[in-house]
């Protein structure tokens, strides 16, 4: 009974002294508070609800550390809404050499194995078949019945500083390119040889 008197007189005390700093006008020092400095904005990185999905705001990075592996199992889709850079290459299988693609930092494109385009190929730079180096214009395509003296048009309108040729069966005697001009390609064949197919190229 004693210690609840106590509190109540303590209440009162209270309240007496709020009453009368009130009425004096005296009040509390307000607390020093500390100017806020400038920051980054947050920019989040969240699972969606129920974890279907991870999102990483605009100017945020999703880090894969050295030795960690990013798997993508069979049948996943990986979609881009825009270009996307790849600063370190990139290796595609193996990695070239060992049954598969590299792209070096320097966007080098190298593969085993055959490939395949659907569409149209266009080359800037240079291109290199067999050795032999074209940064002009290329054409190719195939003769039908060649013997020693055939000519194949090749429609470069220039005199090619490339030609080559390829028997489209094997032959036990040789196949080669025995002059150019402007217009064609003049076949050389030894032993009076007819080859039923010939792959050609020209080239600048």
């Amino acid at each position: 009974m004693e210690q609840k008197q106590i509190q109540y007189v303590l209440i009162a005390l209270a309240l007496i002294l709020a009453l009368v700093g009130s009425y004096f006008g005296i009040t509390l020092p307000a607390p020093d508070v500390p100017t806020p400095t400038s920051r980054a904005a947050n920019v989040p990185c969240y699972f969606e609800p129920g974890g279907t999905g991870l999102t990483c705001g605009s100017g945020g990075t999703v880090t894969i550390g050295s030795g960690a592996t990013l798997a993508v199992s069979s049948g996943a889709t990986e979609t881009h809404t825009a270009a996307s850079a790849l600063d370190g290459g990139a290796t595609v299988g193996g990695g070239f050499g060992s049954t598969g693609c590299t792209i070096s930092t320097v966007g080098a494109l190298s593969c085993d194995g055959a490939a395949t385009i659907g569409g149209a190929a266009t080359i800037t730079g240079t291109l290199t078949l067999a050795g032999a180096e074209m940064s002009g214009p290329v054409r190719f395509g195939s003769a039908s019945t060649v013997v020693s003296g055939t000519l194949i048009a090749h429609g470069l309108a220039t005199t090619p500083t490339v030609a080559l040729l390829t028997a489209g069966a094997t032959i036990t005697t040789p196949l080669f390119v025995q002059a150019t001009n402007a217009t064609s390609i003049t076949v050389g064949i030894n032993d009076e040889v007819s080859v039923t197919t010939v792959y050609w190229l020209a080239g600048k």
